[in-house]
């Protein structure tokens, strides 16, 4: 779809992060993290991801259960979560008419010492991460761009314009939506206690697309 809006003039100097990657940062302040870790610590884990040669050494743990939002206790959670991912949708990215569900749903917990691989999520739109038991040294999040690059050019300086990888830390309470084709990892927890953090992805579903064009389809996925 097109967008023939100018948003400058030829005769300014303004730098358009056009076809860039969105992300949406926002710490929610009015959940009762406490409850949140107490539901978590009753579910069952296992390792994350899949096994293969290029795993970590200590990989970083996942509930089985990849639709924990569907559980009756996390209900209030799923109610926060899309509450804020509509906002996004419509406020920012203005998708206003579309329905999106949450399709998987899974609890992530890393032990002191243990980390993640890179990876992305499939058939998926949008994925997002709350965290409610992180500091400073329980592990960062790294995103990394796959994108085939021509040359491998190194800056003077590093931001958001010309980085493969960007590194934050997480806090408490925030709540992190991303496309889903960005690989991201958990760096090593540095410290002696466990993190914790809720991991889900969005789909749109209902009718998608224009409906005299050819890709229109009618979806329709359970949430």
């Amino acid at each position: 779809m097109k967008n023939n809006k100018p948003v400058f003039t030829t005769t300014d100097q303004t730098v358009v992060p056009l076809f860039s990657k969105v992300f949406y940062f926002k710490v929610l302040k009015d959940l009762d993290l406490k409850r949140i870790l107490k539901i978590a610590q009753k579910q069952k884990l296992g390792d994350a991801g899949l096994q293969g040669p290029q795993d970590v050494d200590n990989m970083s743990l996942a509930s089985l259960n990849k639709s924990v939002l569907r559980r009756k206790e996390f209900k209030f959670l799923k109610t926060r979560i899309l509450e804020e991912f509509n906002f996004f949708k419509n406020e920012v990215l203005r998708f206003n008419d579309i329905k999106f569900v949450i399709t998987t749903s899974w609890l992530a917990k890393s032990l002191p010492g243990q980390s993640s691989n890179y990876h992305n999520h499939q058939n998926c739109y949008y994925s997002g991460i709350l965290y409610f038991q992180v500091d400073d040294t329980t592990g960062k999040i790294s995103f990394e761009s796959w994108n085939n690059h021509r040359y491998h050019l190194v800056p003077s300086n590093f931001n958001i314009y010309n980085s493969s990888e960007y590194t934050f830390t997480p806090r408490d309470g925030l709540l992190i939506l991303f496309p889903s084709e960005v690989a991201h990892k958990i760096l090593k927890n540095e410290s002696s206690s466990d993190r914790w953090s809720l991991a889900f992805n969005v789909n749109p579903t209902g009718k998608i697309g224009p409906k005299e064009g050819d890709s229109f389809i009618n979806l329709n996925i359970l949430s």
